[in-house]
């Protein structure tokens, strides 16, 4: 039995797009703080600026980044009634190095839970566009889940290795951000490529600190991922490394997930005496000040 409506908090362009794709199955009830209206309905969509009309939603799906999960579960936590809960975000917790699934057991106790990432631009998932990602679960609980089956051009890759697809997602973002610093600098594709793959390695051995499996990293929401977020202009990790070293004013910087997730990384691996140079490249621009062509300058000498 399909289920008979889907909730999604977060009505941003991804949140959007999933959302159109899951209402190829169910009703879709959308949360969005900013909707000017109390409620809307574009296409099979549903919007709401009330968050509680989404308590009866057989499944939530958890479509902000990862530096708003905390506050909008907390608004979320007085309508859940025991949902499945998909998350969304390729991010980790600034101040507590806390990863989705983490922060959701913190907040809304022991739930069903799923992780989805992989490489999948919302505009292309949109146009319906083939895209293949990574859903970690506890397989023991795949039936609450099923709504992200068989939905056309959207293959999902199912794995138990929520650390490793939570991991994978978020490090991408911060290799994305020094990919676009080298871009921007015009240092030429050669040693991106080098770099991406340091990146990569660093992603790795972080992710095995955590927990995750080796394995994770070499599928949608590893290395699919990073090839995706390092290399194209749709990435807005990758325009904000292009747009720090051409000194351009970037907007709402604090938005970017790579940023606060760079921040995190360190604090972890700090922990795990862990060296990565990548992720240290990336904080020294956005924390320290450092200028991109100076910290890209180190990986060369």
């Amino acid at each position: 039995m399909k289920a008979r409506s889907m909730g999604v908090i977060g009505g941003g362009k991804w949140g959007i797009a999933l959302g159109e794709k899951l209402s190829q199955e169910s009703k879709v009830l959308i949360y969005s703080r900013d909707l000017k209206s109390n409620f809307k309905k574009v296409g099979r969509l549903n919007y709401f600026s009330e968050i509680g009309k989404i308590k009866n939603a057989e499944l939530v799906v958890i479509a902000v980044p990862s530096f708003s999960i905390r506050e909008v579960l907390e608004e979320f936590k007085p309508y859940y009634s025991g949902q499945a809960i998909v998350g969304l975000s390729k991010g980790i917790e600034k101040k507590t190095g806390k990863l989705s699934h983490q922060i959701v057991k913190e907040v809304l106790g022991g739930v069903k839970y799923a992780h989805l990432s992989g490489p999948s631009f919302a505009l292309e998932v949109s146009k319906n566009l083939p895209t293949k990602v990574s859903l970690a679960l506890n397989f023991t609980q795949k039936k609450y889940f099923k709504e992200f089956f068989n939905l056309s051009n959207f293959k999902v890759e199912l794995t138990q290795d929520i650390i490793g697809v939570e991991v994978g997602g978020a490090f991408k973002n911060i290799i994305a951000i020094l990919s676009g610093m080298c871009d921007g600098l015009n240092c030429g594709q050669n040693f991106r490529s080098s770099l991406i793959l340091e990146g990569f390695k660093e992603m790795i051995e972080f992710g095995k600190k955590l927990g995750a499996k080796k394995e994770t990293f070499f599928g949608p929401a590893g290395l699919g991922d990073l090839i995706l977020t390092a290399t194209s202009f749709q990435s807005r990790n990758y325009r904000c490394g292009v747009n720090l070293a051409k000194k351009r004013e970037i907007l709402k910087i604090e938005t970017i997930e790579g940023v606060e997730t760079s921040y995190a990384v360190l604090y972890l691996a700090e922990k795990f005496s862990l060296s990565l140079p990548v992720v240290e490249a990336v904080f020294k621009v956005l924390y320290k000040n450092k200028s991109p062509k100076r910290v890209l300058t180190e990986f060369i000498c």
